[in-house]
């Protein structure tokens, strides 16, 4: 069975909490768990309010502050 997102696969940054990224869609509002991969992103990189796009293996695609 594949993992079912939304379309969109993007929205708001809500938790980073040590490699897991919390994200909520900003159409659906549900909430989805990245787990960043060593050497991909960062952790410095995302804060919480930034603005991510994710494709469908949960890799981030673009990430940015919207303050």
């Amino acid at each position: 069975m594949d993992f079912i997102m939304s379309n969109n696969n993007k929205g708001i940054v809500t938790n980073v909490h040590g490699d897991i990224l919390t994200i909520e869609d900003i159409e659906s509002n549900d909430v989805t768990e990245i787990i960043m991969e060593k050497g991909f992103v960062e952790e410095s990189e995302i804060e919480i309010g930034y603005f991510v796009e994710y494709d469908k293996y949960k890799k981030i695609i673009i990430q940015e502050d919207i303050e």
